[in-house]
């Protein structure tokens, strides 16, 4: 790999407390920093970010009930760092076992929380929400998002 991107995140990793994660490290980058799997089928689900060489961050620990979820707080660099605001950036994975209420309700939730520290944030994933077929569901999520 080229080292092209600072941030690389992954949902349904599939991996496991006993999974050896040299077997799984990539050329130029710090991890996987990861969120096993905790909800749902054990055959599923698990997030991880890999963080590129050099860059300042510190793991943070927001939760989701019933989904999983990994998150880095990425340190501004390099050479006007004076009004620049650190970048918090996570991705989420919902099993099947969390309803999609639930996920929402949570999301919404974390981004009210996420909004209270005024920082800048990218939010990754897999919610398994059909967002192509319009119903009430999809137009929450669409509401939590854009709110």
């Amino acid at each position: 790999m080229n080292n092209q991107f600072d941030i690389l995140t992954f949902t349904e990793t599939f991996l496991t407390d006993e999974t050896d994660l040299t077997m799984v490290k990539l050329d130029g980058y710090i991890g996987p920093l990861v969120n096993n799997r905790k909800y749902g089928r054990l055959d599923r689900g698990g997030t991880a970010i890999y963080v590129k060489q050099g860059l300042q961050y510190t793991v943070q620990d927001f939760k989701l009930d019933g989904c999983e979820s990994s998150w880095v707080l990425l340190k501004p660099g390099g050479a006007n760092t004076t009004n620049r605001k650190p970048l918090l950036v996570g991705t989420i994975y919902r099993p099947d076992t969390c309803t999609e209420s639930k996920s929402n309700d949570e999301l919404n939730r974390l981004l009210n929380e996420i909004t209270d520290l005024k920082l800048n944030t990218v939010i990754t994933g897999d919610t398994n929400i059909n967002t192509m077929k319009l119903n009430s569901t999809t137009n929450n999520y669409y509401n939590t998002l854009n709110t």
